[in-house]
């Protein structure tokens, strides 16, 4: 049997050296340096070469609480393959590492946006992740239905990509419809967009938004939340959310939104913050966009036509178009197809049985107090004993729904199911 002291000394060596090139390529650390240590030490341990307690102690280097734990795994399991063990942990601090990415921004700080300090009841501290630069930057909120029609996705996809061909960037909620779209057309326009989210950073809501997040991030983008990581989403933190969104863009633009949206809220505190707020308007027969209509007849918001109009009201940024980038703009073939596709989607819409159509429309979480919903008005308590669910939680999930226009509210707080 070789000397243990020997071997503890060589690999400690090895893996010491290995380690200095995670600082400069971590694609290298991960599939070549572990791995490799991996299957020496696995190697060694299956020989006796190297005692339970000498496989731990050369592990305490830079990052070697991932070979750490490889080392304790292979011991207490020789059967298991390496690769496996090395691919559970990785993904594990690779979770660690994102949580620790997490950034926390005081009001003191040199690095809290200005245009948040002026604003009613600013966060006395932000959570931030990713490109902190870009709240020093030129932004337009864009916000909007969560559930759009066809002529709402292609005015959120033009407005967005030509909003980033003058250099703005894009900020919104990440929630599904405009905002996600809008945060979408952003990063197909290879620009640079700001979440705002009604929860802490460890979560993310929507969660079938993740990829999106994700993506976000890899592309350059931020996120932001003025809850602490664990924190999650509520219907207080829905709306206290847009006064941030409203007061970090330099302007809010609405694109599709109901009646008493959350939309409405974000135009409100845009107002109050001294902003200017634009509504591109809708058809009357469109639901959708009755809120951005009654917006522009309020005089809240301008009527906006095309980004020039949202541009102009801006000449002291000095705002001027990039001169090789693709504007986009809608042609009359493409309003008729698009036409044409809503019309066959509304028909399939009108021909789904009603039971076809709720599993299309709600979500699992929302499934069991909208099955108990009808046309006729309930309160939260009947709701709370039907479902056996607290009072909180009724609540939480009214409001939520309410945002995402499956149920609307009638007099004497109580809710019903929208026809």
């Amino acid at each position: 049997m070789k000397d243990t002291l020997e071997i503890r000394t060589r690999d400690y060596a090895w893996f010491k050296s290995n380690t200095q090139k995670y600082k400069q390529d971590e694609d290298y650390f991960i599939k070549n340096t572990i791995q490799e240590y991996g299957k020496n030490l696995k190697k060694n341990i299956e020989n006796y070469y190297v005692t339970q307690d000498v496989a731990k102690k050369i592990c305490f280097e830079q990052n070697g609480k991932i070979a750490k734990k490889i080392c304790e795994e292979i011991i207490k399991d020789n059967k298991r393959d390496v690769n496996d063990i090395i691919e559970k942990e990785i993904l594990q601090i690779k979770e660690e590492e994102r949580i620790q990415d997490i950034k926390v921004i005081k009001f003191a700080d040199e690095e809290y946006p200005e245009r948040l300090r002026t604003i009613k009841k600013p966060p006395e501290k932000l959570y931030v992740k990713g490109n902190m630069e870009l709240l020093k930057q030129n932004s337009i909120a864009v916000v909007g239905s969560r559930k759009y029609s066809v002529y709402g996705q292609n005015m959120c996809k033009k407005f967005v990509n030509n909003l980033v061909g003058y250099n703005l960037n894009i900020i919104s909620g990440i929630a599904a419809g405009i905002d996600a779209c809008a945060h979408r057309g952003c990063l197909n326009a290879k620009g640079k967009t700001i979440v705002v989210l009604p929860c802490g950073l460890k979560n993310i809501y929507p969660i079938q938004n993740k990829k999106l997040y994700e993506e976000i991030l890899q592309k350059g983008g931020l996120i932001v939340s003025e809850y602490e990581p664990d924190e999650k989403e509520s219907s207080d933190h829905f709306r206290e959310r847009n006064r941030i969104v409203a007061g970090l863009a330099i302007g809010t633009l609405v694109i599709e939104a109901r009646r008493n949206s959350g939309a409405s809220i974000t135009v409100r505190h845009t107002i109050e913050q001294g902003k200017k707020a634009f509504c591109i308007p809708s058809s009357l027969e469109n639901s959708r966009g009755l809120g951005t209509n009654q917006m522009i007849r309020d005089k809240r918001a301008k009527l906006v036509m095309s980004v020039e109009d949202i541009i102009e009201e801006y000449p002291e940024l000095n705002l001027t178009p990039n001169d090789n980038f693709d504007f986009y703009e809608i042609t009359k073939k493409e309003n008729e197809t698009n036409l044409v596709k809503n019309k066959k989607s509304n028909k399939l819409k009108e021909e789904l049985a009603p039971s076809e159509k709720q599993k299309l429309e709600v979500s699992e979480e929302y499934q069991e107090i909208y099955n108990n919903l009808t046309e006729e008005s309930q309160s939260i308590n009947e709701l709370s004993r039907k479902t056996n669910k607290s009072i909180s939680e009724v609540t939480t999930l009214l409001t939520l729904m309410q945002l995402e226009d499956l149920i609307e509210e009638t007099a004497g707080k109580k809710y019903r199911k929208k026809t």
